[in-house]
Formats: C-alpha cells, sequence, structure tokens
C-alpha cells in the first residue's frame, strides 16, 4: 500500500499577515493554495499515479484541497473526511505571527516545537502529543484494515498534524512541512515505511 500524505495549500495572499491558525480558525484557501491543488493534481496524472481513496481533514482548507485534486484528476468519489485529520487548536498562540510568539511565550519554546516538534507546555494548546498519537495510529489501521494492500491513497491535512505520521514509524516528529509538499508512505503487510519527506509534488 502506498500513502500519499499531502498538506493543504495556502491560506494566505501575499500581501496578509502571517499568523497561526489551528482548528478554530477555519480559513479558506487563498487562489495560490487552489493552484497547489492543482499541481498536485497534475504530477499525479503525470507520474500515472492512481488514486484509490482520498482523505482530508475537516477544515475548509482540507475538504477544498482534496476536492480540487479529485476534480481535476476526474476520480469518481469525493474525499472521505475524518475528523482525526484535523489540525491542532493553537490556543493562546492562533492569532499571532511568529514573533509575537516568541515575545509572548519565549524563543525556546518556539523552537522546541518548529525544529523539533516538542510539545509546548505553556501554550495552551488543546489535546495533547498522546491524544494525537493514538488518532493517527488510529486512522492509520483503519486505511489498512479498509483498503487493498496494492492500493494508493492520498491523505490531506495540515501543517501540526502531518509532522505526527513520522512517530507511526520511529517516534520522530519531523519539522515543518510545506504547504502543498507531500510525503510516501508504504505498508508491505507487516510494516509501515517512509519513502520520502516535505517533497514538491513534481519529485513523487
Amino acid at each position: 500500500m502506498r500513502i500519499i500524505l499531502s498538506r493543504h495549500g495556502n491560506t494566505f495572499d501575499p500581501d496578509e499577515k502571517v499568523v497561526w491558525v489551528g482548528s478554530r480558525n477555519d480559513k479558506p484557501l487563498v487562489p495560490k493554495g487552489r493552484e497547489q491543488a492543482e499541481t498536485l493534481a497534475a504530477a499525479l496524472i503525470e507520474k500515472k499515479i492512481k488514486i484509490d481513496a482520498v482523505y482530508a481533514g475537516p477544515l475548509k482548507r482540507t475538504k477544498e484541497y482534496a476536492s480540487i485534486v479529485c476534480n481535476k484528476m476526474n476520480l469518481s468519489f469525493q474525499p472521505k473526511i475524518d475528523q482525526r485529520l484535523i489540525e491542532f487548536d493553537y490556543g493562546n498562540w492562533a492569532g499571532l505571527t511568529n514573533d509575537e510568539v516568541i515575545k509572548k511565550f519565549g524563543e525556546k519554546e518556539f523552537k522546541d516545537w518548529q525544529d523539533h516538534s516538542v510539545w509546548p507546555k505553556n501554550s495552551g494548546w488543546s489535546g495533547s502529543d498522546e491524544q494525537f498519537t493514538k488518532e493517527l495510529k488510529d486512522f492509520l489501521s483503519d486505511l489498512i484494515k479498509n483498503h487493498k494492500q496494492d492500493d494508493t491513497i492520498l491523505v490531506v491535512s495540515s501543517g501540526g498534524k502531518m509532522r505526527y505520521f513520522l512517530a507511526m514509524i520511529n517516534d520522530k516528529r519531523e519539522p515543518k512541512i510545506k504547504t502543498g509538499h507531500v510525503c510516501e508512505m508504504t505498508y508491505d503487510g507487516k510494516a509501515l515505511k517512509i519513502l520520502s519527506w516535505d517533497l514538491s509534488p513534481e519529485k513523487l
């Protein structure tokens, strides 16, 4: 089984102030974000990658991104929405720029999350590291149970949540994945394996 993970596209225009947005900030894609979805669809078509199912988180940005891919590829189905793929609630960081987060909560806590995915202690984020790790383990178990071994599955989620997919294999959480970028995992009937991480779709 091949699992292609994609972070949704841009939700800020070039002239907008970029702030932290989590599950409580249900921003739609901007034109660049929709273009990134079309780029992913074009890359999958060009490389003749047949998609057997698409899953997406419930926020506007992930649902729309996944739907654009389905439509551009002329797939006979639309994305299945799964709550376990929703972005975190960034609590006290929501609505702040990176500089504002550092000023209010300290550079160490900010960099520990950005560079090493260490869960911030004083952030007011909802949920926990353990909760989200378990949710994604359950999600991947369901994929394996509900799909054939030779299926290719596209999963569209958000930046924070996507870091946790690597934890399913080696208990690490990779740093930030760029908008519109993809990662690849395989399941050979026995174990999950990472093939690539944070690639532009053209490099699939």
